[in-house]
């Protein structure tokens, strides 16, 4: 305790409290430290600099959420598979592996999780459960004549381009500009009305695609081949390019 008549050092203290922070006081002891003097302003600086990160990183998180949300916009029901057989989902990416559970013929509510492997293999989700199956076996629809496949291949020609489904993702070959993109699918919705024609969105870091499917015989225009699907496809920065499309080939 100090003695009485005695002045209290209040510089002292206050060097005291923040000497491990900022330069040593050599002030007179009838000035007080100001808070630059103690780098208590470099606290604050510190401080204020952790917030912007931490907004920084809440935006990003909160950009995931909301890209996530878009992607769960997808539904796939099952595709190709015969009355009365189911599809299965295993608990691996392997015909071989345990089956966790069947989805019917005309199964719907079919979601994915994002993770793929080998092949055309997808993780899904469907009642709550989740498992492994065929991307082959999915489509857009309901079970019927005007399903279509989650495996789609599209092409043009004059310009010549080509578009591939799969479940989650299209990648297009745009050769008459010498680009190749990469989308990922934030949805799928029929035209209302009309249960044969499908609009595919997808996007990516130079743009968006919309892909417009109908099922109609098509021709390419350049043989005798003929498609059972009509496509339009809108890209960002592109004329309006049309095609024809068929089931894509299994991996």
């Amino acid at each position: 305790m100090a003695r009485r008549g005695s002045s209290l050092n209040v510089t002292g203290v206050m060097c005291g409290l923040c000497a491990h922070t900022g330069p040593k006081c050599n002030r007179p002891q009838s000035t007080l430290p100001t808070l630059s003097s103690c780098g208590l302003h470099d606290r604050m600086h510190e401080t204020e600099h952790e917030r912007q990160k931490m907004r920084l990183a809440i935006s990003l998180i909160v950009s995931m959420v909301l890209a996530g949300a878009a992607a769960a916009d997808v539904g796939y029901s099952v595709f190709g598979v015969r009355p009365g057989d189911v599809l299965n989902m295993r608990v691996k990416p392997d015909p071989r592996s345990p089956v966790v559970q069947t989805i019917p013929h005309n199964g719907t509510g079919i979601s994915l999780t994002g993770v793929s492997a080998g092949g055309d293999w997808v993780e899904v989700t469907h009642q709550r459960r989740r498992g492994w199956v065929n991307g082959r076996f999915l489509g857009y629809g309901t079970f019927g004549p005007s399903q279509i496949p989650a495996l789609l291949d599209c092409t043009g020609t004059e310009p010549f381009w080509s578009i591939s489904l799969r479940p989650g993702h299209a990648r297009a070959d745009l050769l008459f500009v010498e680009r190749r993109l990469l989308f990922r699918l934030t949805s799928a919705k029929p035209a209302l009305g009309r249960a044969d024609i499908w609009q595919i969105r997808g996007a990516a870091k130079p743009g968006e695609m919309s892909l417009i499917v109908q099922h109609k015989s098509c021709s390419d225009g350049m043989s005798d081949n003929r498609y059972p699907y009509s496509a339009i496809a809108l890209l960002s920065g592109l004329e309006m390019i049309a095609g024809c499309c068929r089931p894509g080939a299994g991996r």
